[in-house]
């Protein structure tokens, strides 16, 4: 398992910008988090919570 602050870093390492929240979903098996001015703009990103790879990625 990897840590809120685990998936935020996971997040800004890939995609750059600042992270707003991050909360857990699923039971806790993802954690989603919110993150304006990437390099995509405004995101979402869906971090699964055992093994830290990005699942999913919404911009908004």
């Amino acid at each position: 398992m990897i840590t809120r602050e685990e998936a935020a870093q996971i997040v800004i390492d890939r995609f750059g910008g600042e992270v707003l929240y991050v909360e857990e979903e699923q039971g806790g098996s993802i954690y989603e988090v919110e993150v304006i001015n990437s390099r995509l703009g405004d995101i979402e990103v869906e971090v699964d919570a055992t093994t830290g790879e990005i699942v999913d990625v919404d911009i908004d």
